[in-house]
């Protein structure tokens, strides 16, 4: 304000040479000071428009953050359900890979045994087809020596194909051969 009175004075001595009254050069002086105020008040007026507006800027800015928090929260919240629900399809995976394994091992387990149960048929087949080559083609009575002697030669006959007709016992000694009756008798343990 020392400056602005200064520059009064020296403006009162330059209305003063003009021939202006001191009434005139206060009247001056409050033009002067009513339009700096003007000017001043203008300015305030601007700066509280700005404060006002930079007031609600922050209000809409905390409104937004208070948004942004609450979302961020809400997918944080998400994030942690996202995490478990991944843990449990991963065990629940990890159970599968388990099972799927058992299962083809199993699998295995049993093929093997398949293999092995069709080798051993195979072995059962050909020792059946051995067993049936060796088998008795004639059943001799127990008690009499004549029908076990020829059940014997019968029995060991290398070409089992070349008996094509068999012998039927009638009683000791008397056989059917095909269509004739033979008799058969042991001499030194030979038919």
């Amino acid at each position: 304000t020392s400056l602005k009175q200064t520059a009064h004075l020296m403006k009162a001595d330059d209305f003063q040479s003009r021939g202006l009254t001191s009434a005139e050069v206060e009247l001056e002086h409050l033009r002067t000071i009513v339009a700096d105020i003007k000017r001043e008040r203008s300015v305030t007026d601007s700066l509280q428009d700005d404060n006002a507006m930079l007031r609600e800027q922050l209000r809409r800015s905390e409104e937004e953050n208070a948004a942004l928090k609450q979302e961020n929260m809400a997918l944080l919240d998400r994030s942690e359900l996202l995490s478990k629900e991944i843990l449990t399809a991963s065990d629940y995976i990890v159970a599968l890979e388990d099972r799927c394994y058992q299962a083809n091992k199993t699998s295995l387990d049993l093929l093997q045994t398949l293999r092995d149960t069709e080798y051993e048929v195979e072995t059962l087949k050909a020792y059946v087809i051995d067993l049936k080559a060796r088998i008795a083609v004639y059943i001799p009575v127990k008690d009499c020596p004549i029908d076990k002697k020829l059940a014997e030669y019968i029995n060991n006959y290398p070409d089992r194909a070349k008996l094509k007709i068999m012998f039927m016992r009638e009683s000791e000694g008397v056989y059917e051969f095909g269509s004739s009756r033979v008799r058969v008798k042991v001499e030194r343990d030979k038919i």
